[in-house]
Order: C-alpha cells, then sequence, then structure tokens
C-alpha cells in the first residue's frame, strides 16, 4: 500500500471524480474541491472510513506519493533567530550572568540601586533594564536556558487564517454572481 500525508495538493477519486485536498475547515472538516471547484467536505472519520472500504482512491500521478516524510524536531537554539533577537538574548544572559543570585532576588528598590552600577560594569550601550524587567528575565531563564530570553516579536500579530490555496479561492468569488442567489 502507498503511503500518503493529507497535504494540500493531494488528489483523490470519490465517485468517478477527481477532488484536490485544499486543507481543513475551522470545525476540523476536510475540504476538497472536485475539477468544477464544488467544494466537498469529509470528517476525518469518514475519510479513512471510505479510504479503508475503497470508495476513496488516491491518485496514482501525483509527486510525493509513496515517500515516507522525515521529520526531526530538535530544540530551538540561537541560531534558529534574527540575529538582533539571538544578541538580546546573549545581552540579557550577560546581565543574570554578572549579577549572580541564586534563589531569591532583593526588593526591587535594591535591584534599581544595582542595576545601573552593573550596566556600567558590563559596558551596555543600552543601559540598565529596570528592576522589574529583570525579574522577568530571572524568572523566564530559571532553568538556564539562554533561548527562553530571546523576544518573541515573532509571534506578534496575527497569524493568517487560511492557508494560500484557501485564500485564492477566497479572492476568486465574485459577489456578483450571487445577487440573483440571493433574492
Amino acid at each position: 500500500m502507498k503511503t500518503f500525508s493529507l497535504k494540500p495538493s493531494l488528489v483523490i477519486i470519490h465517485e468517478d471524480r477527481a477532488m484536490r485536498f485544499m486543507g481543513k475547515s475551522i470545525n476540523h472538516k476536510l475540504i476538497f474541491k472536485d475539477e468544477y471547484g464544488e467544494p466537498i467536505t469529509f470528517s476525518e472519520r469518514e475519510f479513512y472510513y471510505l479510504f479503508d472500504e475503497r470508495k476513496i482512491i488516491i491518485d496514482k500521478n501525483q509527486p510525493h506519493l509513496g515517500e515516507i516524510p522525515y521529520v526531526r524536531n530538535v530544540a530551538p537554539d540561537l541560531t534558529c533567530f534574527p540575529k538582533h533577537h539571538s544578541a538580546e538574548a546573549v545581552r540579557r544572559k550577560r546581565y543574570l550572568d554578572a549579577a549572580g543570585f541564586e534563589g531569591e532576588l532583593p526588593s526591587r528598590k535594591e535591584l534599581n540601586k544595582q542595576l545601573p552600577e552593573l550596566a556600567k560594569k558590563l559596558e551596555d550601550p543600552k543601559g540598565a533594564p529596570s528592576a522589574v524587567t529583570f525579574r522577568r528575565w530571572y524568572y523566564k531563564a530559571k532553568g538556564n536556558s539562554i533561548v527562553a530570553l530571546v523576544p518573541l516579536h515573532s509571534k506578534k500579530g496575527r497569524a493568517t487564517v487560511f492557508t494560500p490555496e484557501l485564500e485564492d479561492c477566497k479572492r476568486s468569488i465574485n459577489p456578483t454572481d450571487f445577487n440573483g442567489a440571493l433574492s
């Protein structure tokens, strides 16, 4: 039996119609489109049931069919982030190492006195962080992981909601096509 992955552009044949996998809907249904652009949805359970019953056949004329995907997950390191974010993580780690606190941190007032002296010692052009910021760094890096100190600017903003194939499909719909249907 050939292996396959449910990835966009997978072509199946169901009821003598070729259909292309477009992605998953918000309610986790699998979205397929036939050659006329008509969307057809299956639940994953229904899809695999029809596949086992040989009512859905995977089209043999497509790339990557039969290849077992090889994925290797490795914990990220500083090289996985932009250089300026990695440099900021190193700066933060230098502060934590130079402060040398073990266990509980001193009060905010005491930290506000010590941090400017520490910034002079480290010759930091940005200046000393505030006590609250230093505390946040300290608790993030408690497991001695410098990766935890990398700024998470990449997680800002809104993530894309649709896959590119679905976005193209959404743009191709003309609202004037439905004027007669809406009345």
